[in-house]
């Protein structure tokens, strides 16, 4: 029942894709962030 909230969760997010000052593309979920995802 977890796991199907967290997909949930995770298709309810969006995902934005952000170029940081240093000319990364950055993938970035606003609901639930990758973990190790660094957020600038």
């Amino acid at each position: 029942m977890v796991r199907e909230r967290e997909n949930l969760v995770v298709d309810l997010s969006f995902q934005v894709s952000v170029i940081d000052k240093h000319g990364l593309l950055i993938y970035s979920s606003i609901a639930a962030p990758a973990p190790g995802e660094k957020v600038a």
